[in-house]
């Protein structure tokens, strides 16, 4: 409301049939822009013509949406860089050996966000060598800790031998799954894990001494909410901008153990990104000034 934009949210509850439905609740309610946080790739097309057919922007979050916006980070350059910690931490601590690599993935994500266990993969053989087919294991349940938990409950148990693990999860629910099992199976000593996203209890856990944690990408998503809101105004004040704009981003792997990574913005369009660099560095919250707002923007988020 400080931004003068009346927002609408609704929850699609990891469901793509909610997604749908929630995207032709946001046509009803006349959005003038809609923001897109789903993870189903199969479904992103309807829902990119659901908003298209309507003429009303979509801005779509990690997973791409055709015509739409894209916001958020190089997928495959966040997987490499998580590689890279994984592959340092096998060499300083384990002698370059490693036993199995457990990449839990999001396979309803698509190519896109698939792309990130890509990297990591990428990242380590680069460094350690090419790895045996038959110790990469690239496994569902990387977006849900439950699922997380209990895909690395089977690996844990059908390597009782394995003393030197390497694990890269698409996202924190995923890593934070695959550390349950591991402190669980009292397994932690022989194991290394990389998260993604930055959550609180992620983050935590990366700085704890005994934790199987050794590092963290972090994607800021605190940051999000300010630069979406600004791209949302700037879209209202800028129609001829041509679409679809990719917002590219990377990481910087400029860290050793147990810090963060940084995520900022490629060059694209200067008018835009110029705000957007200031907005996701900024310490604090971007405050938007009342004259560059627009009081009668509605924005849908069907989310989830």
């Amino acid at each position: 409301s400080a931004a003068g934009i009346e927002l609408f949210v609704m929850d699609n509850h990891r469901d793509p049939q909610a997604a749908i439905q929630n995207a032709r609740r946001m046509v009803a309610e006349n959005v003038d822009v809609a923001i897109a946080f789903q993870r189903h790739v199969d479904v992103s097309p309807v829902i990119a013509d659901i908003f298209g057919t309507a003429g009303i922007p979509l801005i779509a979050v990690h997973i791409p949406h055709p015509g739409a916006i894209y916001f958020g980070v190089d997928n495959y350059k966040s997987g490499y860089a998580a590689g890279a910690a994984l592959a340092e931490f096998a060499q300083t601590h384990w002698e370059g050996h490693v036993d199995l690599v457990v990449l839990l993935d999001i396979p309803e994500g698509g190519i896109v966000l698939q792309s990130r266990m890509t990297g990591a993969l990428r990242s380590m053989e680069a460094t350690l060598g090419p790895l045996p087919r038959e110790r990469v294991l690239r496994v569902g349940g990387g977006g849900e800790r439950a699922l997380a938990r209990s895909a690395m409950a089977t690996i844990l148990a059908t390597h009782p031998d394995a003393r030197h693990i390497l694990v890269s999860a698409c996202s924190d629910d995923g890593a934070l799954g695959a550390m349950d099992e591991v402190l669980a199976a009292n397994r932690s000593r022989d194991a290394a894990i990389v998260r993604m996203e930055g959550s609180a209890e992620a983050l935590a856990m990366v700085a704890k001494a005994d934790s199987p944690f050794i590092a963290s990408v972090a994607f800021y998503p605190e940051q999000y909410g300010p630069a979406l809101v600004d791209l949302v105004l700037r879209l209202e004040a800028f129609e001829q901008v041509q679409r679809p704009l990719v917002i590219g981003t990377r990481t910087h792997f400029a860290i050793k153990m147990r810090h963060g990574f940084q995520i900022v913005v490629e060059h694209v369009r200067r008018k835009i990104l110029e705000h957007f660099q200031r907005t996701l560095h900024a310490a604090l919250a971007t405050e938007i000034r009342g004259e560059d707002l627009d009081p009668d923007i509605r924005v849908g988020m069907p989310g989830g």
